[in-house]
C-alpha cells in the first residue's frame, strides 16, 4: 500500500491520499484546521478567539456548535436546529447536571475522591430511574445498583484484578489470571511452509500464538493482531477471520461464508465498510 503526504511551507499537512481517499485541508494563519475535504465531502471548524473550537459543519448540512465557560469547559452542545443541550459543572470542573431537553434531565453526584457514585435521569422533574455505585478503598467499583436492572457486585484481588462478578440475577463468573496478570494462556504454533519450485533455498516458518478462555479459541499472527476467533475444536465455518493491512488495520473480516471489506485514509481513519449487499462510507451509506 501506498501513502502520500503533503506539507505547506509551515509543515501543516496540507493533502494526504491512498488508493481509498484523498483529502486536502486548510489551515488559518494560527494553524488551525478550517477546512478539510474528502473526496468532495467537506467538514468546516470555527473557533472562539482562545482557540475552543466552536462550529462543526458539513457539506452534508449538519451542524454542531459548542459553548464554553471561563474555564474553557463545554457548557453547551447545539446540534442542527434542535434545543442545544446545557452541562453544569462544580469548582472541580466535574459535570453536576445535563439538560438534555425541556423536559429530561441527567444528574451526577461524587464522592470526595470524584469517583461516580450516582446517576440519575429524570422527566419533569420526576424520577425515571437511578444507577447508584461504591467503590473499596483501591477505587475498584464493588457494586453497581440499578433501578431497573439490579444489583452487579465485583470482588477483587490484592493487585485489584477482577476475580469475580455477580450479575442481578445472581449468576457468578469467576475470573482467573495467571502470575503475569493475563487470563488468556497461549501457546506458540508453528507451521513449516513449502517450497515454491525455484524459490529461496531458506525454509520458511509461519508461526502463530493461540489460546482458549471460556469455551472460546483466539489465533494472534506473530505482529499480535488477531487472526481467528471461534471453536476451540478447530476451524468452524462460524469462525471469525480477520484481515489486516501493513499498518495494521482490519483490511477484511470473514464470518459464515461472507467476507466484510474495509479501507482507510492514510491517517488510519476508516473511511468505508463494504459488504456483498451493502457500503457504509464516512458521511453516510451508499
Amino acid at each position: 500500500m501506498q501513502e502520500q503526504f503533503a506539507y505547506d511551507a509551515r509543515g501543516q499537512l496540507v493533502e494526504l491520499r491512498n488508493q481509498h481517499r484523498t483529502a486536502t485541508r486548510r489551515f488559518d494563519a494560527l494553524g488551525q484546521v478550517l477546512e478539510e475535504v474528502q473526496d468532495g465531502f467537506r467538514v468546516g471548524y470555527g473557533y472562539d478567539e482562545v482557540g475552543n473550537r466552536v462550529l462543526r459543519e458539513t457539506s452534508a448540512g449538519n451542524r454542531i456548535a459548542f459553548g464554553y465557560d471561563l474555564r474553557d469547559q463545554v457548557v453547551e452542545v447545539a446540534i442542527n436546529d434542535d434545543a442545544p443541550i446545557a452541562i453544569e459543572r462544580d469548582a472541580l470542573g466535574r459535570t453536576t447536571r445535563e439538560q438534555l431537553s425541556a423536559q429530561v434531565q441527567r444528574q451526577f453526584q461524587y464522592d470526595g475522591r470524584s469517583l461516580l457514585t450516582a446517576q440519575s435521569v429524570l422527566k419533569d422533574a420526576a424520577p425515571l430511574f437511578e444507577t447508584t455505585y461504591d467503590y473499596d478503598r483501591a477505587g475498584n467499583l464493588t457494586h453497581r445498583r440499578d433501578s431497573v436492572q439490579g444489583v452487579d457486585e465485583y470482588r477483587y484481588d490484592v493487585l485489584g484484578r477482577l476475580l469475580q462478578h455477580t450479575d442481578p440475577k445472581g449468576r457468578i463468573e469467576r475470573f482467573f489470571n495467571d502470575p503475569a496478570g493475563d487470563r488468556l494462556a497461549t501457546r506458540v504454533q508453528q507451521v513449516q511452509l513449502r517450497k515454491v519450485a525455484g524459490g529461496d533455498d531458506d525454509q520458511q516458518v509461519q508461526w502463530t500464538r493461540e489460546g482458549s478462555y471460556a469455551g472460546v479459541h483466539y489465533v494472534f499472527d506473530r505482529a499480535g493482531d488477531l487472526i481467528r476467533k471461534g471453536s476451540p475444536n478447530g476451524p468452524e465455518p462460524d469462525d471469525l477471520e480477520l484481515l489486516w493491512d501493513a499498518n495494521h488495520r482490519l483490511a477484511e473480516s470473514r464470518k459464515a461464508g461472507q467476507a466484510t471489506h474495509y479501507g482507510y485514509d492514510p491517517l488510519g481513519r476508516r473511511v468505508f465498510k463494504r459488504n456483498p449487499t451493502h457500503t457504509t462510507s464516512r458521511g453516510g451509506a451508499r
